[in-house]
């Protein structure tokens, strides 16, 4: 089963590089074997790397006096709320309000 991102929070921190570095060399893997990625597959790539930054930017604030990665976080949810517009979303685990998990 897999886990949605509400449930990878905790484990967050000791995962995310992990979790990283098996998306990046799955997709490495994948563009050496069989060229590029299909529509959905850099769609997934996209959303694993969002929820992956955005779990390391979770303490930025707009208070922050370096308001970089506050920007940075900014973007993210934003670009996952676009992403809730493919009609796959649900599948691939972007079944949650965005800003409740990653506030602003």
């Amino acid at each position: 089963m897999r886990q949605s991102p509400k449930d990878l929070e905790g484990s967050a921190r000791f995962g995310a590089a992990k979790i990283r570095k098996a998306l990046y060399d799955l997709m490495e893997w994948k563009k050496a074997h069989h060229g590029k990625m299909s529509a959905d597959e850099t769609l997934i790539h996209l959303f694993n790397t969002l929820v992956t930054n955005l779990f390391e930017l979770k303490d930025a604030k707009s208070s922050d006096e370096d308001r970089f990665a506050y920007g940075q976080k900014t973007a993210y949810v934003e670009v996952l709320e676009i992403l809730q517009e493919w009609k796959d979303a649900i599948i691939h685990g972007l079944d949650f309000d965005v800003e409740k998990v990653f506030p602003l």
